[in-house]
């Protein structure tokens, strides 16, 4: 071949490489406004942060890292690489730039600000890790709750610290997640694929923690995905508790709302999921330090006989009813009982947090595996939980644990009894005035 051949030859090949070279128009435009709104969101934190410094604060190791994403927004890495840091950084920006704010407002406080600072720069190093999974990032928003919270007005210095002393054990729990460390983790898939459940019992070198979380996913015919997570968090006696919709469309999305309650006093008790197994009935349990002894499902009615050791004070129980177990049950229909009491039931999952802490109570919900309830149980030594339709448990009368499940039917079969006897006196009743030779007429009604 000629050098003339190779020259016209190789043009096409070098034509035909340019698209791979020059990335397209349309991916730096996708990309730029996404990359100058994180830029710009950095630029205002970093000028807090210059602010911070001035007044005397350690923010350096935070300042280093956010310079540092900054620096890389405005080098030469790929477009890809930059809408990644970008994401990152809107996703974290709203609740960093507020504890910043808001420690302007405390600069007094210097052991106080000082403590926000160790555990935000924490938790911006989880967050730009790349590697939380859904109950790792749950214990950092809570944890990043806590810390706005600690820094309100008005809010006594002793009480600050104590809720940033819960922050920082969800932190570090998060941290023990990420890194592998000492997690007691139950995954388990629901009936619906796209629901899935995490139990998880972390032990820190201080604190106890128990996390449940439940986590649904809804896709509509224009591909839009809305996550529901329900998250239950205990450190020892205070509990969080949150719930969270998400909305994904189109590749982008947020969260929708958020929920969160705090609550002194209770704690995760233990996590009961019934599933159907061909005919049988099966209950999968996580018992923290409530004790599931016997259960029990004829018709449309579940009996839960649960115990603790007696003092015990506080806790939550979590039912999840898997849909072929809850199919003869109806939301409005369900009531539930202790010891034979009816129980309140509250308007939303928070509820079971505030009012009367003597006061039982549950709140109820559907969920895409079936329906689940969380019970809320002020004090413990044997109790008898009935859930189904509050008509059938009217002459249902449960019997202590001493009673044994042999005598709980004879309570129900005395029960039954007693009711016809009132009814045989009743209609014995009636008619006894007319055997004395008084009979009613229709004009004496």
């Amino acid at each position: 071949m000629s050098k003339a051949a190779s020259k016209i030859a190789v043009i096409p090949l070098i034509i035909s490489l340019i698209p791979l070279i020059i990335p397209s128009s349309h991916s730096f435009q996708n990309a730029t406004p996404v990359v100058d709104d994180a830029a710009r969101s950095l630029d205002r934190i970093l000028s807090i942060l210059e602010q911070l410094r001035g007044k005397g604060l350690n923010v350096e190791e935070l300042r280093g890292i956010l310079q540092g994403l900054r620096d890389k927004l405005s080098s030469e890495i790929a477009s890809q690489e930059k809408v990644e840091i970008a994401t990152l950084i809107i996703q974290m920006r709203d609740r960093l730039e507020r504890v910043l704010s808001k420690i302007l407002l405390n600069t007094d406080r210097q052991g106080l600000v000082g403590q926000v600072l160790e555990i935000t720069t924490d938790i911006v190093k989880l967050q730009l890790s790349g590697t939380l999974t859904g109950i790792a990032n749950s214990l950092i928003e809570s944890g990043g709750g806590l810390v706005e919270d600690a820094l309100s007005q008005g809010l006594e210095e002793k009480e600050a610290l104590k809720l940033l002393s819960r922050s920082r054990t969800l932190v570090t729990a998060a941290q023990q997640i990420v890194g592998n460390g000492k997690v007691n983790l139950k995954i388990s898939k629901g009936g619906d694929p796209d629901t899935e459940i995490n139990i998880a019992h972390i032990q820190t070198s201080s604190q106890d923690i128990k996390v449940y979380q439940s986590e649904e996913k809804i896709t509509y015919d224009n591909n839009t995905v809305v996550s529901i997570r329900r998250t239950i968090i205990s450190v020892e006696n205070t509990t969080i508790i949150e719930r969270e919709t998400y909305r994904i469309s189109d590749g982008s999305g947020g969260v929708e709302s958020r929920t969160v309650g705090v609550g002194e006093g209770l704690a995760i008790g233990a996590v009961l999921a019934l599933k159907a197994t061909g005919p049988r009935i099966d209950v999968e349990r996580t018992e923290f330090d409530i004790t599931l002894n016997s259960y029990n499902i004829e018709g449309n009615l579940i009996r839960l006989i649960l115990s603790a050791p007696d003092g015990t004070l506080g806790r939550l129980i979590v039912v999840d009813i898997s849909r072929e177990v809850s199919r003869g049950l109806s939301m409005r229909e369900i009531a539930v009982r202790i010891d034979g009491k009816q129980v309140p039931v509250a308007d939303n999952v928070v509820e079971l947090l505030r009012g009367n802490a003597s006061q039982p109570k549950y709140f109820i919900a559907l969920t895409g595996n079936g329906v689940q309830l969380v019970i809320y149980v002020p004090k413990w030594s044997t109790r008898v939980i009935t859930i189904g339709p509050a008509a059938v448990q009217v002459f249902y009368f449960p019997v202590s644990e001493l009673a044994g499940n042999n005598l709980q039917w004879m309570a129900t079969l005395s029960a039954t009894l007693v009711f016809v006897l009132i009814a045989v006196a009743s209609y014995l009743k009636y008619w006894r005035p007319r055997e004395a030779g008084h009979p009613y007429t229709s004009n004496s009604l």
